[in-house]
């Protein structure tokens, strides 16, 4: 306790001595700036563990797209193995991109517009937009999850079918009639072959 007093009795007459005046001026700025870098530095830690940026929400569906195609490949089948002729069906479906998520956005904006007039009368204005945009998430068991807003689905590449009753042009032209109008594609991007 006695050296605790000793030591605030030195810092005390160290700030009172007149000889230091700029070097106390110079530690209490960095003192300031040390504590405003904690303060600041503090507030994007806990910021940016909260949050995500969208291309890791788009990146991380790698098993989304998989499981899409594998959709379309299933009730394409499904709707084509009940037609009257065709027989046994496989399909593949190619995809030209990978699913798209788009997260919720917490967008916040603000403007400053500033007015300054020099000594001959000039005006100047000066305009400043700050946007701060950050993703929106939920707690789902114990992880910060984004809150999708929306899903895009990527565009079909191609659809290649191969069927029993392929070599008969009335099949193949039902077959092709049918994966076009199920999934939109035009007919140069589909094949109809047959099994061996």
């Amino acid at each position: 306790m006695r050296k605790l007093e000793e030591m605030l009795k030195r810092i005390r007459d160290w700030f009172n001595n007149k000889d230091s005046k700029k070097l106390k001026l110079d530690l209490l700025v960095i003192g300031g700036l040390g504590v405003i870098l904690m303060i600041g530095g503090s507030f994007f830690v806990s910021g940016g563990s909260n949050t995500s940026r969208p291309e890791e929400v788009v990146l991380n569906n790698d098993d989304t797209e998989l499981s899409y195609e594998r959709q379309l490949e299933d009730k394409l089948t499904k709707i084509l193995s009940k037609v009257r002729g065709i027989g046994q069906v496989d399909v593949m479906v190619t995809l030209e991109s990978q699913e798209e998520m788009v997260p919720a956005m917490n967008t916040q904006e603000s403007n400053q517009v500033t007015d300054e007039k020099d000594p001959e009368g000039g005006i100047r204005t000066t305009s400043q937009t700050d946007v701060n945009s950050q993703i929106v998430t939920i707690q789902n068991g114990g992880n910060n999850q984004p809150v999708i807003v929306k899903k895009i689905y990527p565009k079909i590449r191609g659809v290649v079918v191969v069927a029993d009753g392929a070599e008969d042009p009335q099949i193949r032209y039902v077959i092709t009639r049918t994966v076009e109008a199920a999934l939109d594609v035009p007919l140069y991007k589909i094949e109809v072959l047959s099994h061996n």
